[in-house]
């Protein structure tokens, strides 16, 4: 049977493929897709979102506890509940806020 692309040499840089540049800072990284960030960038982009998203999540759980404080009977099982409530939508706007400003920061020219 014939065997396509198969010279039983591997390539000189294993299964990832050949260096492709970052698209912010020209570095080029194996296994990296076209139009990607690199891991340096990649991270740095993710703490500068984790950053903002931080602010935003404490603000929302802050506007959700003093409205729970305001409206609920002080029980303990309400107050439970609205505590957990807090705990979750500081977690999940974190994460929502954290995804949609690493998409949407601009690319920068170092």
């Amino acid at each position: 049977m014939l065997r396509l692309n198969n010279s039983g040499i591997g390539s000189r840089l294993g299964l990832k493929g050949d260096p492709v540049p970052c698209v912010q800072c020209d570095r080029r990284e194996p296994g990296l897709a076209w139009g990607d960030f690199c891991t340096v960038c990649r991270e740095e982009r993710a703490i500068r979102a984790n950053r903002v998203a931080r602010r935003y999540a404490v603000v929302a759980a802050l506007i959700l506890a003093a409205w729970l404080l305001w409206k609920t009977p002080p029980t303990f099982t309400q107050r439970i509940f609205g505590a957990a409530s807090v705990l979750l939508l500081y977690l999940i706007v974190r994460r929502i806020v954290s995804r949609v400003v690493q998409e949407y920061l601009p690319k920068e020219l170092k």
